[in-house]
């Protein structure tokens, strides 16, 4: 914390405060289920390193932490699951390419899933054994692209592929820090930083809002993802304005009960769940949501 200034070193003591409190500290561990003292103090390390994060509303930082307690990720930068971003004074909660995947991989229906980096000299057949095979061929060329895969327990496959232009032109809409950076000719954001990552992120997050089986999780941390978060839930997207999440999210049928239960318990609204804008149900599925 040495290398903070006066004021964020003064604000880091809110900070911990707050996150050390009884009440916060009680309800971390209600969700996590253990001890909150490694994951309290795993978070205090994020922030201190991040002089930005230093000075941070407390009340951002404890949203994002009940955030990635209610997925189950930790905040852990080395990790790679689930990050905190800070953003115009305010932490933003921020999913990791792998977070998704592993949110994707506890509904159980998932067989395979991952992203890789698409290279000039590539066949379509190396990149499908980049994804999938134990022994892939070696790239050759620039990085030209990314694609995702995901493969069900019942054989059903999707694909989401992007270039490597076309993520950047994904950036520059949806990120209001990257099109800032971009128009000083400066690279402080994610995007510039963390291309890789930040590319392997986008084309799994589209690729499971509109193929995977979207348990309650899921779609939890596609709503939260890149957004500043009360510690009642509530998320503002501030440097996402627009909603970059496919429409028309398929509901499985072995996963509808789930569906069914999030809109008994409130965590999904019933206008929500009937939009066809936001979920492609079948007939039947509308019929059962309707009289629920």
């Amino acid at each position: 914390m040495s290398n903070l200034t006066v004021q964020q070193q003064q604000n880091m003591k809110v900070i911990k405060n707050a996150l050390t409190s009884e009440s916060v500290a009680k309800r971390i561990e209600e969700m996590i289920g253990r001890k909150s003292d490694s994951f309290i103090t795993s978070v205090l390390q994020v922030v201190a390193s991040n002089s930005l994060l230093a000075q941070s509303s407390p009340e951002s930082v404890i949203g994002a932490v009940y955030t990635a307690c209610a997925l189950n990720l930790p905040l852990n930068n080395n990790l790679g699951f689930a990050y905190i971003v800070p953003f115009k004074g305010e932490a933003s909660f921020q999913m990791g390419y792998k977070g998704f995947i592993q949110l994707a991989q506890r509904t159980g229906q998932i067989k395979r899933i991952n992203a890789v980096a698409v290279y000039e000299g590539d066949s379509e057949e190396d990149v499908k054994a980049r994804l999938t095979s134990f022994i892939p061929k070696n790239p050759v060329g620039a990085v030209i692209g990314y694609s995702a895969f995901l493969e069900t327990i019942t054989g059903f496959e999707a694909i989401c592929v992007m270039t490597v232009e076309e993520l950047k032109a994904h950036a520059l809409k949806y990120s209001q820090t990257y099109k800032s950076a971009e128009s000083k000719g400066q690279k402080y954001s994610v995007w510039h930083q963390q291309f890789d990552a930040m590319a392997k992120k986008t084309v799994i997050k589209l690729l499971i809002s509109k193929y995977a089986p979207m348990s309650v999780e899921l779609q939890q941390a596609i709503n939260s993802d890149q957004g500043v978060i009360d510690q009642e839930g509530n998320v503002q997207h501030l440097d996402n304005q627009q909603d970059n999440t496919p429409s028309a999210r398929i509901v499985p049928d072995e996963n509808f009960q789930e569906f069914l239960d999030a809109i008994e318990s409130k965590n999904l609204r019933k206008e929500d769940a009937l939009n066809p804008d936001i979920y492609a149900l079948t007939e039947q599925q509308r019929q059962v949501v309707a009289s629920a």
